[in-house]
């Protein structure tokens, strides 16, 4: 029986759907050999990595279809072989309805083969993609290849360079460089959407190695602003990265910061403009279903809860999943019982510089941040006791 999945889009703030440029529609058809339990479908829409449930079991043939907000759709497959060895392949799509067979062989490059490809472009394909076959030429040219001895040179004679502030130092400079000749050569093609597309998903320091660098990243607004044309950055997409990379550059939040405002709704349709808390201290949880930690810290919250009064203290829980009912059914499996946010698009998190799953933002009935966190709490009691002796 043929599976079909609808992926659907929810926002704190609006219906995607309201923005969506495009609908993409693509039929996957794998060959008999091919486990299909150990294929995995994720792609990118212009805003966010969407990842697919996992329901496909054993059907061998699937269609799945989705909204974009960018002139194409990236589409990517990940295959991992009884050997536990990881195959993959990535596609760009547009409007058109594509269909790709894939017809696995091991292979050095660890590639995810396909036989048939119709209305669909394989991304790092030099044959297929011409942009690529560009940008991959400028790769492997004498300038690059120098540095990137280098580079492998100093990683192996560096291994633990990550634990010494000097070697790290060299690294970053090793790295910038690198990403500063893949934006010498990207800014020739401006217009090619390819250009931009690798320059979110392969060049913006915003989330890279790069982010603490303030004056690289403030390089690098200016050079998108400057270099890629008015439609790309005015964009669903490039609103996103501008607003990424602005946020970045803004100083570090701190404690005693004001906390920033929102305002949308529970995953039960309850509005919540964090501003009109004011009067109770706000604990904010930030997690997702799919992450072990987060799911390890669920009885530290209630115990938390039972432990302050409710008067005093408010729970907010504000999840990264990208699917609702997942989430309420584990929101009612664990009797969870407290205010949940749904943020897939991972608003608040990035409004509140999170980095990391599970982390705790407590914000004192004034409005400041008094307490943060990241990773699982160990000093459950040590909270408490905070909040507890909070006026």
């Amino acid at each position: 029986m043929l599976r079909i999945i609808l992926i659907a889009f929810f926002s704190a703030y609006f219906s995607c759907k309201t923005f969506a440029q495009n609908k993409f529609h693509v039929t996957i058809n794998l060959d008999r050999g091919i486990n299909p339990v150990n294929v995995r479908y994720q792609y990118y829409d212009g805003q966010r990595l969407v990842f697919l449930p996992d329901t496909f079991e054993n059907e061998h043939t699937a269609i799945i279809t989705g909204s974009y907000y960018s002139p194409k759709v990236s589409f990517n497959i990940t295959y991992t072989d009884s050997l536990k060895l990881v195959y993959q392949n990535d596609f760009f799509i547009d409007k058109k309805p594509a269909t790709i067979t894939f017809l696995h062989k091991p292979n050095d490059g660890n590639r995810f083969n396909y036989t048939y490809i119709n209305n669909a472009t394989p991304i790092y394909d030099t044959l297929q993609n011409k942009s690529w076959a560009r940008l991959y030429k400028f790769l492997t040219g004498s300038v690059m290849t120098a540095e990137n001895k280098a580079f492998d040179a100093f990683m192996l004679n560096n291994r633990s360079f990550a634990a010494n502030d000097s070697l790290r130092l060299v690294f970053n400079k090793f790295y910038k460089s690198r990403m500063r000749h893949v934006m010498s050569f990207l800014r020739l093609y401006p217009k090619d959407y390819f250009s931009y597309w690798y320059f979110i998903n392969q060049v913006d320091q915003s989330d890279g190695v790069l982010r603490a660098d303030t004056a690289f990243l403030i390089e690098q607004l200016n050079y998108v602003r400057n270099i890629f044309p008015h439609e790309f950055n005015t964009s669903l997409e490039g609103q996103a990265l501008i607003q990424k990379l602005k946020t970045r550059i803004r100083p570090l939040m701190t404690l005693n910061m004001p906390a920033p405002r929102f305002t949308l709704k529970t995953i039960n349709a309850q509005p919540v403009d964090i501003a009109k808390l004011k009067g109770k201290h706000i604990l904010l949880d930030f997690w997702a279903t799919w992450c072990p930690p987060c799911m390890a810290q669920i009885p530290i919250l209630k115990k938390v809860k039972t432990s302050v009064s409710a008067d005093k203290l408010q729970i907010i829980g504000v999840s990264a999943d990208n699917d609702p009912k997942a989430l309420n059914r584990v929101v009612g499996e664990n009797d969870m019982n407290w205010l949940h946010i749904f943020d897939s698009n991972r608003d608040i998190s990035e409004l509140y510089q999170i980095e990391v799953f599970p982390s705790l933002v407590l914000i004192d009935r004034e409005g400041k941040i008094i307490y943060r966190s990241a990773g699982q709490i160990n000093d459950v009691d040590e909270l408490i006791k905070k909040l507890n002796s909070l006026n």
